[in-house]
């Protein structure tokens, strides 16, 4: 039976008397003093503390993105260098190096006047940023070129392959910026190198600069980065690379490790440290392109004094509320003393009040307790009353003893851990009560005869006798159990098809198309998950782009419940549509008229029939032919290409072997190579000669694969073939023109040094000698100049034939190009058997050549090296063959000379000029001098004939006959021209007016002058520039400049004519002395060369020429002048001749323009 509840007592403390009281409120009253002191003293060094935590935090804040700005700048100030750089590496003109051939190590690079189209980019951009330099380097690292030039020929590393830089961009193809580093001008730069990139994605060469960080060190300076007091620029290494110009750092902010590495992509941030000083620093960090930084620091001392009075204004605030909370305080305490007084007799009356309740209710629980054990024992439902902590049965009421079977006294002997069945976890019977709250479980208890039974047990707590127990309902749900779990266990055999399933399926509402199911192939499809199928329907989340082919398919659904093989296109999340073959039935599902759909995607196998469509297509339709056998290689298809290669129909071959096309030139190796590689499954690739049905033989490249079913077993052969025949001609026409010269079909540098390595090696073997004979055209450059490249080319075609007519068939002739020829005679027993070939060679050139009704004399001259006398490779003997060539032009021409030693000097003395010839202008190493022109009649110098001077410091005065043809064979001379022109017209503009009105200056120009077309707008300019009168101005030219007749070097005569200029034929007697050159074009002197002048006062022949030249001037209207007079015997002649002017040696030798001035007025 259930026992009465027991009722608690309640203690009640005794109440304590006034002086008690009093003594605690005088204690509340010290306490608030205490706190108030410290409370004013904490508040203080809390608010000084928040305040520069404040402080540092609006700095932080407040200056992060100005930070930013400042490293955006910077940035694009960098990037801004980059982008120019890559836009001209970007142009058409950096993609081909044009003068890799004039790369000269002495110059640092290509020659100043070479592809000019680079440099004047890279002046343009010169003036566009703040680069020193700007280069272009080979793929290697070679120097291709720098500009300005002069700092080109002063670099002191011509390859730069090894600079970190270069390798970076040549590996990782892209732009790099260098570290930092000092120039030769001691200012602080980087390089860019970005590399060149060709269609195929090679490099083919390096643009870049050096740039000059001035302009980024000016973004530092100190009124720009305020509040900060310090800003630093740092590269990737942590050197410090740009400073605030006032600021001087100690040690410790220049150290790599203090500043440490950002990632690129790091926003700025803010830290602190303390330098070596012990001043605490805010410092901001941004990272910036190429792996720089920036730090911008600020003081936090000076920060603190800066908020120092917000401090103290604060702190006082501070006190002054603390103090005030303080009096309240002691107020209240007062307050609350006086109330405890009138506590005390309240308390008195509730304790009574109390005592009266507690008796009433110890009466109401009686009378409840009665009717509580009425409603448990006569309950419909069984029900337990259990110890909540040992769990033992304490009561079961007779329903509880009907359900179960067990008796009320053997419900007391048990707990309910007893009534659980065995296959029940101890935990979901436990669990509830381990809970004060009313709970709810599902339980399988075991009735008295051990069978099961499935229950719904409601249980809450409770107390008897002050100890703490749990009620418990029970409700047997054992039907309702099985039932639920048939279904569940339909359900999840369902489930489990339709999920393992590899066919997509759904379970879609019928109307809205709203998902209550799909499996994971339905997923896989179609891209969406689970969760977003669910908690959306087909036709929002765009499964169908169609909404009207849905309508169609639910009509059908409506009218037949049922359909099959329904194709569809739907869309999956990625937006790519699908072909689908859909079966769908209607079916009832968690009460609504659903469909339950299967989907077999088709889109792979429609695509796969479109492609075999389209490969059938571009089978037939393909370039190449196609061919397939069976595996006994009997022909069963060939394309309509086939046809067009072949003649033959593809009737005419289907059934037969691919044999029909042999023609029996591909050697029979070739197929049983082929044989070979398509016995063992494996594809082979090769060439056939073959044969067309007209006889007319081609070649093919074929490609034949055996074709295997999915058995593996061998079912056809494949060939694919493509007609190479004009292609192989072109291979042999390219292979002829890699190693024969196209004009005249010599061969050229590189198969005439190939057979020479060869006669070499042959020579060595046989202990005889080879002998190098190269042969170069005298005065051929003016046969090119005057008459034009045509005439020259004829000329080269005569010369070979004459060279080759000259030596032995198994002896080479070759072009080495220009006018250059080369001569091999191998098997030779000793040098001197080379002597008379080279001598007949020379005989050759006797006879006159034949030009368009004209007889042209040419020579040749011709060095001589032997092997292994004069060298033991072909790079040697060639180039001491060239020397001996050029001593034999030196002596005279028309000759041949063995090499020797001493050749190595005028070699030597040549390549000299040559090096120092090219910037000599620009170092101001040329002078002008002036020879005085005197009227023989009257005694009196009329002018001056400017003379070019050239003083170097490494090979002192050199002489004009040594450097001019230099100048001319290296087209300086347009440039050297230009300059003594120049010079001759300035000065002659002062001497008009300094010395006679009527002063005029002569210069020669050399014939590659006159080729230049803007020579006579030039002298127009200058002219105009000084305010000089055309007559002022005397051109000196010689007949090889009127030889080719050439049209615009009429018309620059004639406008030189136009403009007043005087033209002379300079050396004239010593040419053709072509008297229609003197009345075909406008000339106003003519001057007889001192090669005649000097013997005339003994040599007749030598007077009557001069005698006969003076009349023929005369008459034709010219006035003459005398060159190279020396005495005044020859003076007198030429005076009594009527000789107009004179020149030379007796008047004076040519002297600068200041010494010039000196003698003008002087008796002649």
């Amino acid at each position: 039976m259930i026992a009465d509840r027991d009722v608690d007592t309640v203690d009640i403390p005794p109440f304590q008397d006034s002086s008690t009281q009093m003594t605690h409120a005088r204690k509340i009253l010290l306490a608030f003093v205490v706190s108030a002191v410290l409370s004013t003293a904490l508040l203080g060094g809390f608010l000084h503390l928040k305040l520069n935590a404040w402080a540092e935090a609006r700095l932080e804040k407040g200056h992060a993105s100005f930070v930013e700005a400042i490293a955006r700048n910077m940035n694009g100030e960098i990037a801004r260098s980059q982008q120019l750089l890559e836009t001209v590496a970007a142009s058409v003109e950096f993609r081909h190096l044009s003068a890799l051939d004039q790369i000269d190590l002495k110059l640092n690079g290509i020659p100043g006047n070479a592809d000019l189209d680079k440099r004047r980019m890279l002046e343009r951009l010169l003036g566009k940023d703040d680069f020193s330099v700007l280069f272009v380097l080979t793929p290697s690292g070679d120097h291709y070129l720098s500009h300005p030039y002069s700092v080109q020929r002063r670099l002191k590393k011509y390859n730069l392959a090894d600079r970190p830089y270069f390798q970076a961009a040549r590996t990782e193809r892209r732009t790099v910026v260098s570290d930092m580093f000092v120039g030769s001008d001691g200012i602080q730069a980087v390089a860019i190198d970005v590399p060149v990139l060709n269609e195929a994605g090679e490099i083919v060469a390096h643009v870049g600069g050096v740039k000059h960080l001035t302009r980024l060190a000016k973004m530092l300076d100190a009124e720009l980065i305020a509040p900060f007091d310090r800003g630093l620029l740092i590269d990737q290494n942590g050197s410090v690379i740009a400073i605030t110009a006032a600021a001087r750092l100690p040690a410790t902010h220049k150290n790599a490790a203090l500043h440490g590495r950002l990632p690129p992509d790091a926003a700025p941030s803010m830290d602190r440290f303390e330098d070596e000083n012990g001043l605490r620093w805010l410092r901001f960090r941004a990272p910036l392109t190429a792996g720089w930084q920036l730090s911008l620091m600020r003081r936090a001392d000076l920060l603190k004094a800066e908020i120092a009075p917000q401090v103290q204004s604060t702190a006082l605030l501070g006190t002054a509320i603390v103090l005030i909370s303080s009096l309240l305080g002691v107020g209240v305490a007062v307050s609350l003393a006086r109330r405890w007084q009138q506590a005390d007799a309240a308390l008195e009356a509730a304790k009574a009040t109390l005592e009266d309740q507690v008796e009433a209710r110890t009466a109401e629980l009686a009378q409840s307790e009665q009717r509580h054990r009425a409603l448990f024992e006569h309950s419909p439902l069984p029900m337990l009353l259990y110890d909540a902590s040992s769990y033992a049965i304490m009561e079961a009421n007779d329903a509880a003893v009907a359900q179960l079977g067990y008796t009320k006294h053997a419900f007391l002997t048990m707990t309910v851990h007893d009534l659980v069945h065995n296959d029940t976890p101890p935990h979901d019977i436990a669990t509830p009560h381990e809970s004060n709250d009313a709970a709810e479980q599902r339980y399988r208890l075991r009735k008295q005869n051990d069978e099961p039974i499935e229950t719904l047990v409601w249980s809450r707590p409770t107390h008897i006798n002050g100890t703490p127990a749990r009620i418990a309902l029970i409700h047997d749900i054992t039907r309702e159990a099985m039932a639920q779990r048939a279904l569940q266990e339909s359900e999840w055999r369902f489930r489990k098809v339709f999920q393992v399933s590899p066919v997509a399926g759904s379970i879609t509402t019928l109307e809205g198309g709203r998902y209550f199911e799909v499996n994971d192939a339905y997923t896989a499809a179609f891209g969406w998950s689970r969760e977003e199928l669910l908690a959306d329907n087909a036709v929002r989340i765009g499964l169908w782009p169609d909404p009207d082919q849905r309508l169609a398919w639910v009509q059908c659904l409506r009218e037949q419940n049922f359909v099959s093989n329904y194709s569809v296109r739907l869309r999956d999340k990625g937006l790519r549509l699908h072909d689908i073959l859909m079966f769908a039935s209607v079916i009832d599902f968690a009460g609504e008229r659903c469909v339950l759909t299967m989907l077999h995607d088709v889109t792979a196998q429609r695509e796969a029939e479109a492609r075999v469509r389209t490969l059938s297509q571009a089978i037939e339709q393909s370039p190449v032919s196609v061919l397939i056998t069976d595996r006994h290689s009997v022909i069963e298809y060939v394309n309509h290409r086939f046809e067009e290669i072949t003649g033959y129909t593809a009737n005419e071959v289907i059934g037969k072997k691919p044999s029909v096309l042999k023609s029996g030139q591909t050697p029979p190796s070739r197929y049983e190579a082929m044989w070979a590689a398509l016995s063992n499954g494996k594809a082979w690739e090769g060439e056939f000669q073959n044969m067309r049905k007209n006889g007319e033989l081609f070649w093919e490249r074929a490609h034949i694969a055996p074709v295997f079913d999915a058995a593996g077993d061998l079912r056809h052969y494949l060939a694919v073939k493509e007609d190479i025949t004009h292609q192989k001609r072109q291979e042999e026409k390219i292979l002829r023109q890699a190693h024969f010269d196209p004009l005249t079909d010599l061969p050229n540098r590189f198969l005439a040094l190939d057979r020479l390595t060869q006669l070499i090696k042959e020579a060595a073997r046989q202990a005889n000698k080879v002998a190098v004979l190269f042969i170069d055209l005298d005065d051929f450059k003016k046969i090119n100049d005057n008459l034009g490249h045509e005439a020259g080319d004829h000329v080269l075609i005569e010369a070979a034939a004459r060279l080759s007519s000259a030596v032995r068939d198994e002896d080479t002739v070759g072009r080495l190009g220009g006018d250059e020829f080369i001569v091999l005679l191998g098997g030779l027993s000793s040098p001197g058997d080379a002597l008379p070939v080279a001598e007949s060679l020379i005989e050759r050139f006797r006879d006159s050549f034949q030009l368009d009704g004209r007889e042209l004399m040419l020579t040749a001259s011709i060095g001589i090296a032997v092997f292994p006398e004069d060298g033991d490779n072909p790079a040697t003997l060639l180039r001491h063959a060239d020397t001996a060539m050029y001593h034999s032009k030196a002596q005279g021409r028309n000759i041949c000379h063995f090499f020797t030693d001493a050749m190595n000097l005028g070699m030597s003395r040549r390549l000299q000029i040559e090096e120092q010839l090219h910037g000599a202008l620009a170092r101001e190493e040329f002078q002008l001098c002036y020879q005085p022109l005197i009227n023989i009649a009257r005694r009196a110098i009329i002018g001056a004939e400017a003379l070019l001077r050239w003083r170097n410091p490494r090979l002192g005065a050199v002489p004009p006959d040594e450097f001019i043809p230099v100048a001319e064979h290296t087209d300086l001379i347009i440039d050297i021209g230009k300059h003594v022109l120049s010079q001759a017209i300035e000065q002659v503009a002062y001497w008009r007016g300094a010395l006679s009105p009527d002063f005029k200056v002569a210069v020669n120009l050399s014939p590659r002058q006159f080729r230049d077309t803007g020579l006579a707008s030039f002298i127009e300019q200058t002219l105009a520039r000084h305010g000089v009168p055309g007559n002022a101005l005397e051109l000196e030219i010689t007949e090889g400049v009127l030889m080719g007749g050439h049209t615009h070097i009429n018309d620059a005569l004639v406008s030189l004519n136009r403009m007043g200029v005087h033209i002379a034929m300079d050396d004239f007697g010593t040419g053709y002395s072509s008297l229609s050159y003197l009345r075909s074009y406008p000339f106003d002197t003519l001057k007889i060369d001192r090669s005649f002048v000097g013997d005339i006062t003994i040599d007749a022949a030598d007077r009557e020429l001069v005698n006969a030249t003076i009349a023929m001037a005369h008459g034709l209207g010219l006035s003459v002048v005398a060159e190279g007079v020396e005495t005044e015997a020859q003076l007198d002649y030429l005076h009594s001749r009527g000789c107009d002017i004179a020149q030379g040696y007796l008047f004076g030798k040519p002297v600068p323009a200041e010494a010039f001035n000196t003698i003008f007025g002087q008796p002649v």
